[in-house]
């Protein structure tokens, strides 16, 4: 049962067109690259989602994100180990005691694999 099609383009890029339910492509698609995407929602009051895509053929990666004030001093590291596939990594707005962080600028810094990084910022309003 064909439920996908690969188009090759000119050089090295092709893409893959999938069709059927949502729950079959879901299981099918995977992300053929390491990916941070925009932290959402931002600005944001507490629950911040960043998601995150481990590509195909990996059993795992070891992702880390780093949060920090804009002194530079550590918020709060949040270590996971993660499947291939799409994810969505949760910061709760609070600091490595519990405590919520006051209203702000936050600097965040996405580490896996070997030492690759990824940063950005997010603004916390009470």
């Amino acid at each position: 049962d064909q439920s996908s099609y690969t188009f090759a383009l000119s050089g090295e890029h092709k893409f893959q067109l999938f069709y059927g339910t949502q729950d079959e492509i879901t299981d099918k698609m995977q992300p053929t690259q390491f990916a941070i995407g925009q932290p959402y929602p931002n600005p944001t009051s507490g629950q911040l989602s960043i998601p995150v895509s481990v590509p195909e053929g990996q059993l795992s990666s070891e992702v880390s994100v780093t949060i920090f004030n804009t002194v530079g001093q550590l918020v709060k590291t949040l270590n996971r180990t993660l499947p291939s596939g799409y994810h969505t990594l949760q910061w709760s707005g609070k600091d490595t005691q519990g405590q919520e962080v006051s209203e702000g600028m936050y600097v965040y810094r996405v580490k896996w694999g070997e030492g690759k990084a990824s940063t950005g910022k997010v603004l916390i309003r009470r």
